[in-house]
């Protein structure tokens, strides 16, 4: 157990000399610390919203087609209503990434 503890003491105190010298004071400013907030974690944050609604988007088109496909061939089992709406919430998360980047080049250039 000391063993260990020893261990674990070493490689907190390697940690922290390796953090000491990677973290340096630059010219820090309000403006400068508020647009690595909104910049830094969120643009990962938001590619990967984006790519979702990308894929399940998709999904929903493939689903609508099928949908329809099945309404085609039994009419009375299946209305049209469900292809339909499969169809528009694709199309609507599809084109949700779309309506945010141009928004915001609106909101950052305009």
């Amino acid at each position: 157990m000391q063993r260990f503890k020893s261990c674990i003491s070493r490689c907190f105190l390697f940690l922290f000399l390796f953090l000491s010298f990677a973290v340096y004071a630059d010219d820090v400013t309000f403006g400068s610390v508020s647009g690595d907030i909104v910049e830094g974690p969120l643009t990962g944050l938001r590619h990967v919203i984006s790519g979702i609604c990308y894929l399940v988007g998709f999904m929903f088109l493939v689903v609508s087609i099928k949908k329809y496909i099945g309404w085609r061939m039994a009419p009375n089992q299946l209305g049209l209503s469900t292809p339909l709406m499969y169809f528009l919430l694709g199309t609507a998360l599809i084109l949700l990434p779309l309506v945010y980047y141009v928004s915001g080049a609106t909101l950052v250039l305009g």
